[in-house]
């Protein structure tokens, strides 16, 4: 269809939109990824926005998404995200329900984020305090990191005497 009236351009008629992406709901202060899923075939194009500022894209793949290396996210951010097809020539989704950032930090915020079995700050040694945001634990004795310390060709607790 064309714009005589106003001439602003071609107007596209009963082309199909890609299907709006989904954002996993946890994201937590300090992320710098976002995750989710899409309906849309491998190597559709997926869009991330913060705010309303575009901040980053990836691929679908196996219908998920991963946008990495994003600015670090703080408590109450928006985040969106938008898909294209561009294989099968289909134009940009509507965006997906907003997601918004938790403003607790991943040592005070309720979840198992590690896979830990232990939930925050005191409980999960990977935190020093409920205000950190990493799960990481750096002090680990050295019988248990896994590690063939010696190195006699054996690791850890109860297979290493040295342990």
């Amino acid at each position: 269809m064309n714009d005589s009236v106003c001439s602003i351009g071609t107007v596209a008629v009963g082309n199909v939109r890609s299907d709006a992406p989904t954002v996993d709901d946890v994201v937590a202060s300090g992320e710098t990824s976002v995750t989710g899923d899409s309906t849309e075939e491998g190597g559709a194009i997926v869009d991330v926005y913060v705010n309303g500022i575009y901040r980053g894209w990836s691929t679908v793949r196996n219908n998920r998404f991963l946008v990495e290396n994003l600015p670090p996210f703080f408590g109450g951010q928006e985040i969106w995200a938008t898909v294209t097809n561009t294989p099968l020539s289909e134009y940009e989704s509507e965006r997906s329900p907003s997601v918004f950032v938790s403003v607790y930090s991943v040592c005070n915020d309720g979840l198992d984020n590690d896979n830990d079995t232990l939930v925050d700050f005191p409980a999960d040694p990977g935190c020093d305090s409920a205000l950190d945001n990493s799960k990481v634990d750096t002090d680990v004795p050295e019988y248990s990191d896994f590690q063939d310390n010696e190195p006699d060709g054996f690791t850890d607790f109860s297979d290493d005497l040295g342990c």
